[in-house]
């Protein structure tokens, strides 16, 4: 016959006692003696529940990570756990959280990781149905008020809709209202008389150029109706000379 050995341990776990099959999950550990004829023993062990951890972290306004929360859990040692993320309005769960791993029977305690990535949108800067500018911004951070945008003979007149204080959980478009610029055409008759308006009030750049295009035109067509004029003038009084 031979004594019971002294009871063994086993880091992360409880002894249990003595069963003759491997896979026993209950054992003895009032056996007496043992005698040879009593075959192989097997150490029976339960696993440890321990704790570990899951540590939240949130992306903030300007794209740095800050840890908003540790949630503890416990589990037997040995075990895969895995934590399942809830879904927040505005983030997605980023590729670099650990959401899943191996509760250790010795050590650090397990640490998972979630981060909530922020979404990141861009406000749209439009004018005449073009886009001029694109501005990445995260969700929740203060918007800028965009640099104004500029077209000859226009003054810019604001953003429609108006510029958001902080970016919403979608993108943004703004229009630019461009309002025409006005120009005075004044008439200087040089002590002449003149029926019509003495000042031609011009709404746009372009409409200023046609009517300067127009008057320059118009003393083209005076040119040469007076050089006609002339020309047939002094035809005819050569003609007369010769006479």
């Amino acid at each position: 016959a031979i004594n019971l050995p002294a009871a063994p341990t086993r880091a992360g776990y409880t002894f249990k006692g003595w069963a003759t099959a491997a896979d026993a999950t209950s054992g003895s550990t009032s056996l007496g003696t043992l005698t040879a004829e009593s075959g192989k023993y097997y150490a029976v062990w339960e696993a440890n529940t321990v704790e570990y951890y899951i540590d939240i972290y949130v992306m903030d306004t300007a794209g740095a990570y800050q840890i908003e929360d540790t949630i503890t859990e416990s589990a037997k040692v040995d075990s895969e756990v895995t934590y399942t993320a809830a879904a927040r309005d505005g983030f997605k769960v980023s590729a670099e959280s650990v959401l899943t791993g191996t509760v250790p029977a010795e050590g650090e305690a397990l640490r998972l990781v979630v981060k909530y990535e922020r979404n990141k949108w861009n406000l749209i800067l439009t004018m005449d149905g073009e886009t001029v500018d694109t501005i990445p911004y995260y969700y929740e951070q203060a918007v800028a008020e965009p640099a104004e945008p500029s077209k000859p003979g226009y003054s810019f007149g604001g953003w429609t809709p108006d510029v958001p204080g902080t970016m919403p959980n979608k993108d943004v478009t703004l229009i630019a209202t461009m309002t025409p610029n006005n120009y005075n055409v004044i008439y200087d008759y040089k002590g002449g008389t003149y029926q019509g308006a003495a000042t031609t009030t011009l709404s746009n750049i372009d409409d200023f150029e046609i009517y300067m295009h127009k008057v320059k035109k118009s003393k083209e067509d005076v040119s040469l109706i007076l050089l006609f004029f002339y020309v047939t003038l002094l035809s005819a009084m050569v003609h007369l000379y010769l006479l």
